[in-house]
């Protein structure tokens, strides 16, 4: 639970009128398992159980009037069983500015692809985080990006519809640079739709070189406390070589507890790269701490298939 903190007593009359109508929200989480991956015999600390590692964020927003808000975020990962930084930008999350009105919300800088905040991240039980995440064994299979950089994105809701388009400078490798072999302007868009316990995405994406190009589907039902969850992707990489892959799992929740499995694949070329199972427990000690559990298997590793891992996390 992310806890706002509202701008300090102002030092003159027309600042303390400014401050009440802006606001800072300073979140994240600190999370740390024990375990091992698979692929690998080393067994130890886990920073965040997964690849999302832990994390801190600013989000700012000011109220312009009229229904207009100007609004600004930035996201620091970091690694707390040492301290270090935990992407080579020290925003490696994000970091943005924009505006916020009737028309949608537009922002500018660093931030999340539609088609991965959008369709990717919202498929996997395990939503991409601790040993067992499966959307990089299926659906955020190359060329999937996370992030664009020196880019715009755009994005707004009608009822259960929402609508989301990104543009980039040709930045979306990992430190926001220029992508090594882009040639076109990377792009994505998505479109989701809900309507009670069912939720529908579909998305796509040209990440910038000649021939990489991938589509993204995606589908959840939500029956009591079973969470039924599909996901597919489709497309071809910078060799112009055909990728595909698929996701099957779900979650059940039972009182403060959270059952999740699922299965994901992906080829290259009619090649199979992986066969991920994977099954966790979460329990959530308050609304804000929990303690969780994973075994995950990669069938497709000659050696090291299987990978396990006990942690906590704390949101703030």
């Amino acid at each position: 639970m992310k806890k706002s903190l509202i701008a300090l007593a102002a030092l003159t009359a027309f600042a303390g009128a400014a401050s009440a109508q802006s606001s800072v929200v300073i979140g994240g989480f600190v999370d740390l398992g024990a375990g091992k991956y698979t692929g690998s015999s080393d067994k130890g600390i886990i920073d965040g159980g997964g690849t999302g590692g832990s994390r801190l964020n600013f989000n700012m927003v000011e109220d312009l009037g009229g229904g207009l808000k100007a609004i600004a975020g930035m996201e620091h990962r970091l690694n707390p069983d040492t301290g270090a930084q935990g992407n080579a930008n020290f925003w490696g999350g994000y970091s943005f500015v924009g505006l916020q009105g009737g028309f949608g919300t537009v922002r500018v800088g660093r931030h999340y692809t539609s088609s991965f905040l959008q369709v990717q991240n919202q498929v996997d039980p395990f939503g991409g985080d601790t040993v067992a995440l499966l959307r990089q064994a299926s659906m955020q299979i190359a060329p999937a990006k996370v992030r664009f950089a020196n880019g715009i994105g755009y994005g707004n809701t009608f009822g259960g519809l929402g609508v989301y388009f990104d543009i980039s400078e040709k930045g979306l490798d990992t430190n926001g640079a220029v992508a090594a072999g882009n040639v076109n302007k990377p792009w994505s868009a998505a479109v989701t739709y809900a309507a009670g316990p069912l939720w529908l995405g579909l998305a796509h994406e040209n990440p910038g070189a000649s021939n990489d190009k991938l589509t993204n589907l995606g589908a959840r039902y939500t029956i009591g406390g079973l969470t039924l969850r599909a996901g597919a992707s489709n497309g071809t990489n910078a060799a112009n070589a055909k990728v595909k892959g698929y996701l099957l799992g779900g979650n059940y929740a039972m009182g403060a507890g959270n059952f999740k499995f699922g299965y994901a694949t992906n080829k290259t070329a009619n090649v199979t790269n992986n066969k991920r199972f994977a099954v966790g427990y979460q329990y959530n000690l308050s609304k804000r701490t929990f303690l969780y559990t994973d075994f995950v298997r990669d069938s497709k590793l000659v050696t090291q298939k299987t990978g396990y891992d006990f942690g906590i996390r704390h949101n703030f």
